[in-house]
This record gives structure tokens, sequence and C-alpha cells, in this order.
């Protein structure tokens, strides 16, 4: 991987490039204690391949995870982003810095992917979402996910205690 660097300005083309989903009746499965669904998707103008993906931990509300990966031409994988709830503290090691146990938002950067490192290890707090269901909606919408249906709102909760969710279209 070490040989791939993409430009920060490349990444963020990537991350804000129209997408579609292709398999809108993807199904969650069970590996692990933990459940994983995965959307593949295609990216405008319909040549670059993505992977969208949800992970939630059956024992552990706070520990799940949402990513955006791109499956390179030479069929590299590649995570462009990725949307972690709080279960554990996180730390970037080139900036020297931790953070406790929150919600945070991995995004790849030139920077680590130039020192080898998983391109996004760079990670941001956030208060953005707190649930799985919430990292989805924030994840849809800062990437150009389409074919879902977003009008559910962000991750507040309705009168009854639910939380607004996605839907694909």
């Amino acid at each position: 991987m070490a040989d791939l660097v993409f430009t920060d300005t490349y990444i963020q083309h990537l991350l804000l490039m129209p997408k579609v989903v292709q398999n809108p009746g993807a199904r969650w499965r069970e590996q692990n204690f933990s459940s994983q669904r995965n959307f593949s998707l295609l990216g405008s103008p319909g040549e670059i391949e993505f992977l969208l993906y949800q992970r939630q931990n059956m024992r552990a509300d706070d520990h799940f995870s949402c990513g955006l990966v791109l499956i390179h031409s030479s069929g590299t994988k590649v995570h462009l982003t990725r949307y972690n709830g709080s279960d554990h503290p996180h730390g970037n090691r080139l900036e020297e810095e931790e953070f406790p146990r929150s919600c945070h938002i991995h995004i790849a950067t030139e920077r680590y992917m130039a020192a080898g490192m998983k391109p996004e290890s760079y990670a941001v707090m956030t208060t953005e979402y707190s649930t799985i269901e919430g990292a989805m909606l924030c994840l849809l919408r800062n990437c150009n996910i389409l074919g879902f249906d977003l009008t559910g709102g962000d991750d507040d909760e309705h009168d009854d205690g639910t939380e607004n969710q996605f839907r694909l279209l």
C-alpha cells in the first residue's frame, strides 16, 4: 500500500463524487459476535467502484463502524472514511494527539498514506451521531451516496423514543 498515495485533493474528490448503490437489497450477516452488511457503489461516471459497509458488535451498542472503501483499479481496497462508535479512545500518531472514548470519524489523508500507515488513520471527534443509524446517515450525506431516502432527518429521537432511520429508495 505504501506505493499507493493519493493527494488530499483527490481523496476529497472521491469522497464528494456522486455514488449510486448497486445492490439495494444487501442483507445483514452475522459473524463472530457482529452483524455486517455491504453495499456495492458506483461512482460517477460509473467507472469507479466503492464498498459501503456497516458493522455492529452484538455485545456492545457503542461498538460500531460504517465506512466507505475505494476499490482501486489494481484491486487494492483503500478505506477513505470510517465513522466509528464511542467504544474506544483514538490517537492520531503523526499529530501526537489522543482523545477519549467518543464517536469519531476517520478520514484518509495523503500524509498518513505517505507514511505507510493505514490511509484512514487520522480521525476527528464528532457529536454528529451516537448510533450506527446516525453514523450511516452522516456518511451517506457527507459522501454524496445516492439511492437511500434520507428524509428521516438526522439521528434525533422522535417523541416515541425511536430514532430516525434511512431507507433504500
